[in-house]
């Protein structure tokens, strides 16, 4: 890595890719204290943007933040060498998820971003990670749960165990009703387990539940093919398939995959 610079924090933009939605206030406060006694003992990492004098963050924007709180105009910065856009973005998105203490939804909706809008596959994304596949499919699942539930999970009021709990529920208003309870009663994951197998009894929800599953299989069979958001809905006899695509270079190469080779 190159030697450190110094540079104005003016001329440092925020990474798009941040994957932290949630700054702890206290955390800041202490930090900005630390950085107004110390100094930035760490330098943040940037890359140059292409043609400008500015700068884009690829990691350290808690530091960044403490600075401008603690209204320190230069900071040190390690330049990273330069690579396309799409590149720095996963780079950035791929180190904030290593370093940063993220919640399930904040590190969910960052391998939501990578998928759907890089072109990764979860295969190379869990490879890159070092996490298991099913790992990074449970937490891509919790994105499917209720925005209530999604908000719960984001605070810490309800876990990772109790959500997968509630995954198993294949209606949003069981979902949102068991969540209600988790909170009302401080039901253990135990207790949420027993709740939702009796609420699933209904041979018709069983049902229901496992073509739900199975078309999720598939959906992430055709994802990491394709390299695209791909949505299929259906009641296991008949539905339909949704394939997105964001430019007309993207089509060319999805129709590519699609189309058997001559």
């Amino acid at each position: 890595m190159k030697e450190f610079q110094i540079v104005s924090e003016s001329l440092i933009d925020a990474n798009p890719a941040q994957p932290r939605k949630i700054f702890s206030e206290e955390e800041l406060d202490t930090l900005t204290a630390s950085v107004k006694k110390y100094g930035v003992l760490q330098p943040l990492v940037v890359v140059q943007k292409e043609g400008t004098e500015r700068f884009l963050l690829v990691a350290g924007e808690r530091r960044l933040r403490a600075c401008r709180r603690a209204g320190i105009d230069l900071v040190p910065v390690v330049l990273r060498d330069e690579k396309s856009e799409r590149e720095n973005l996963i780079l950035a998105m791929i180190e904030n998820l290593q370093r940063a203490n993220l919640n399930p939804i904040e590190e969910a909706l960052a391998y939501e971003v990578l998928l759907e809008e890089h072109g990764c596959s979860q295969e190379e994304l869990a490879q890159q990670m070092g996490k298991d596949r099913s790992t990074l499919s449970n937490y891509l699942r919790l994105l499917r749960l209720p925005s209530v539930v999604k908000m719960s999970i984001s605070q810490g009021r309800v876990s990772m165990a109790h959500a997968k709990q509630l995954l198993v529920l294949p209606e949003a208003s069981d979902i949102e009703k068991v969540h209600t309870l988790i909170l009302a009663k401080g039901l253990s994951v135990r207790q949420t387990q027993q709740l939702v197998e009796k609420m699933t009894k209904n041979p018709e929800k069983k049902l229901g539940t496992s073509i739900n599953n199975d078309l999720e299989y598939l959906a992430d069979g055709l994802r990491n093919l394709l390299r695209t958001k791909v949505k299929i809905s259906g009641d296991g006899k008949r539905g339909k398939i949704e394939i997105a695509y964001f430019s007309p270079v993207e089509l060319e190469r999805i129709f590519g995959k699609l189309m058997p080779r001559r």
